[in-house]
């Protein structure tokens, strides 16, 4: 491998950062942050950083439009308002990585590690997101519109105020996530898993797709806790006592008829 000199520069003012005569970019960059160098507001645009070990690194602001992170390991990583735009992010590990307000429109995060990721205010506009694992990460008032979450792992996430309008969450586990006032306008709900989750009860999730799984679990709660005040039809009794938790909670009972 030729060796030449390699130079990451500040975004705004070209200042340099950080050099070093080596045979990569990404050999500098990942020399640069076992040195603890202060990367904040670095120009990486396009930067192939495939399979990089960046554990750690202050890339707060940074520039990795369309940058290669594929496999990278990003493990707690500062990316405060970095922008990651058109980024490829395929598997790459981002497990307790700071991504406040981070730009990610267009990104492929294809079964990226995001478990307890800070995500809270970040751009995912179109973002791929399919099999990605982000249990227990911050999402709050996060822009997932249009995302592809499908089959993503979303349990314990805090989804509260996110927009998730036309977001594919097929497949998705949301099982105790978060949803206070998320938008789920037109969100795809198929197969989705939202046991032990908080259903924001708003217009945002009106028209939301569901399938029966889902409907009969919405339907059992609501017989549930308003059979007092209405009677309801034998035949949405029968659907609700379909819901596939009936055996751990009790089959809803008809009213009975008063006696004459």
């Amino acid at each position: 491998m030729t060796e030449r000199l390699f130079e990451i520069k500040h975004r705004w003012t070209g200042k340099i950062l950080f050099s070093l005569e080596c045979g990569s970019l990404k050999i500098c960059v990942e020399a640069a942050v076992k040195a603890g160098a202060d990367l904040a507001e670095a120009d990486l645009t396009e930067a192939d950083l495939a399979g990089a070990n960046l554990t750690g690194a202050d890339l707060a602001e940074a520039a990795l439009t369309e940058a290669n992170l594929t496999e990278a390991n990003l493990t707690r990583a500062n990316l405060t308002e970095a922008n990651l735009a058109g980024a490829d992010l395929t598997r790459a590990d981002l497990a307790g990585a700071n991504l406040t307000r981070a730009d990610l429109a267009g990104a492929n995060l294809t079964g990226a590690n995001l478990t307890r990721a800070n995500l809270t205010g970040a751009d995912l506009t179109v973002a791929d997101l399919t099999r990605a694992d982000l249990a227990e990460a911050n999402l709050t008032r996060a822009n997932l519109t249009r995302a592809d979450l499908a089959g993503a792992d979303l349990t314990r996430a805090n989804l509260a105020g996110a927009y998730l309008t036309r977001a594919d969450l097929a497949g998705a586990d949301l099982t105790r996530a978060n949803l206070t006032k998320a938008d789920l306008t037109g969100a795809d709900l198929t197969e989705a898993n939202l046991d032990f989750s908080a259903w924001a009860l708003w217009c945002g999730s009106l028209r939301a797709k569901i399938d029966k799984r889902l409907a009969r679990q919405l339907l059992y709660h609501t017989i549930a806790v308003s059979g007092e005040h209405f009677e309801w039809p034998q035949k949405l009794i029968d659907e609700a006592n379909e819901f596939h938790r009936v055996g751990e909670v009790p089959p809803i009972e008809a009213a009975k008829e008063p006696a004459e």
